[in-house]
């Protein structure tokens, strides 16, 4: 047997790679099993005047709200906008009864503004992007389930 190796972004052997996966996840992890659906979107916007000025983009995967993006404006920052977006995100995932929330920074964003929010750094990643770091943090509303 000969074996090879090359570069392909087919999304047809993405699709096939990420299946195989999932099931072989599934058939070692009994909370997946338990719980099959895939990451579900969850969004939340701020507009002023009917115009986007901010927004909390993320998604609930593994009962946890993995928040991948959150801006606002320059010409609408530092009115409590980010704080109300988190809130939101917070309050959903809270209510939905998710482990948490996750996200990650960078040394140039906004470290400072999570950590005053209440979350907690667990782990940071140097020259990501070069000659900065990021940031991981997280914020837990429930106890992880016992594995079985």
């Amino acid at each position: 047997m000969m074996f090879v190796i090359r570069p392909d972004n087919d999304a047809q052997y993405s699709r096939l790679i990420q299946n195989r996966l999932r099931a072989t996840n599934r058939e070692r992890c009994a909370w997946l099993r338990a719980n099959p659906s895939a990451a579900e979107t969850r969004n939340f916007l701020a507009f002023d005047d009917g115009q986007l000025i901010g927004g909390a983009v993320g998604f609930v995967r593994f009962a946890w709200y993995f928040l991948d993006l959150l801006y606002v404006d320059a010409a609408h920052r530092n009115r409590g906008i980010g704080r109300q977006l988190l809130t939101a995100a917070e309050h959903f995932a809270s209510d939905r009864q998710l482990v948490g929330v996750r996200l990650d920074t960078a040394d140039f964003q906004a470290q400072g503004f999570y950590e005053k929010m209440g979350y907690t750094l667990f782990g940071e990643l140097a020259d990501c992007p070069p000659g900065h770091t990021l940031y991981f943090f997280h914020k837990t509303f429930t106890q992880p389930k016992e594995k079985p």
